[in-house]
């Protein structure tokens, strides 16, 4: 078993980037690797055409795609080495970005403006990319990539099944969907830049001063304050005028500590556990090009 970085950590500029292709510095982005070799040392491995192991021998490879969350968890705990022992495999656990890092999406009109935001998948590619690269040398065969995503990560494999940014066949081969998929209720948020507008205002990252606008007062689920001309509400495409273009908003909670981003309230409902998770962003979920295999988004008020 190793532990290898395939990407830096989510410090300062690195807080909402695509992907940072420089020399890895952190451990807060890496996979485990579980090989076949300690049985293939005492007991040789037979290819299906009936030949013996032998040195360039390469392994079917499964990428393991956590789920639980889109808010928490971790690759770390799942212990690969059994599979990849017993069924002559490469087993790879990844980690990737969660919660606000992960999948903080503040377009409001994906459909005619495309902007990555689903950083979390863009972690989960990044990873299928280093694999392509460097699976050879564990003995895997970058030929033969099988996801194997559960629950959430079932939603995540799903998602990059459809994706327009994975060409068909280049980064994996195979999908095991478990307990999970793209089509599940809770895979896609609805409006998700209601809460980035949240963690903005929480953090005093919008536009224009907040004083006498309610969030809540569009259709979060709570009452809203009077505005100066003393409607109840504020419709969606005032409170939209609060966002910043997206990377002047970026930018500045790039300079926000981990906390802060955090911490903002955000409502969400008993189902809908977090108020995060895949978005469209016209660039890695795109409704358009998954030909209408995506589900009606969630919404997490």
């Amino acid at each position: 078993m190793e532990n290898l970085n395939f990407n830096s950590g989510p410090f300062g500029r690195n807080v909402f980037p695509p992907v940072d292709t420089e020399p890895l510095r952190t451990n807060l982005l890496f996979a485990f690797f579980f090989e076949a070799f300690s049985l293939a040392e005492t007991v040789p491995l037979t290819r299906l055409d009936g030949s013996s192991s032998g040195s360039n021998l390469r392994l079917p490879v499964i990428v393991f795609i956590h789920g639980e969350s889109f808010e928490w968890n971790s690759g770390n705990p799942y212990d690969g080495s059994l599979l990849a022992a017993h069924g002559g495999l490469v087993v790879v656990t990844i980690n990737f970005r969660l919660g606000v890092l992960g999948f903080l999406n503040a377009n409001s009109d994906s459909a005619h403006f495309r902007s990555p935001a689903n950083y979390g998948l863009m972690d989960q590619i990044a990873a299928l990319h280093w694999i392509q690269e460097n699976i050879a040398a564990f003995g895997g065969d970058p030929g033969s990539v099988t996801i194997l995503g559960h629950g959430t990560g079932a939603a995540c494999a799903n998602f990059l099944m459809v994706s327009p940014a994975i060409p068909d066949g280049m980064l994996f081969h195979r999908v095991i969907l478990m307990s999970g998929s793209a089509l599940s209720p809770w895979a896609l948020v609805k409006d998700p830049w209601r809460h980035a507008l949240a963690v903005a205002r929480h953090v005093n990252c919008t536009s224009s001063p907040a004083q006498g606008l309610s969030l809540q007062g569009a259709d979060l689920g709570e009452e809203g304050h009077e505005e100066e001309e003393g409607s109840a509400s504020v419709t969606d495409e005032r409170l939209q005028r609060l966002l910043p273009p997206s990377p002047r908003l970026l930018r500045c909670l790039r300079e926000k500590p981990l906390s802060e981003l955090t911490s903002a309230p955000i409502p969400t409902t008993p189902f809908a556990a977090s108020a995060f998770g895949p978005s469209v962003d016209g660039v890695v979920v795109d409704a358009d090009a998954a030909g209408g295999l995506l589900p009606p988004p969630r919404s997490s008020s």
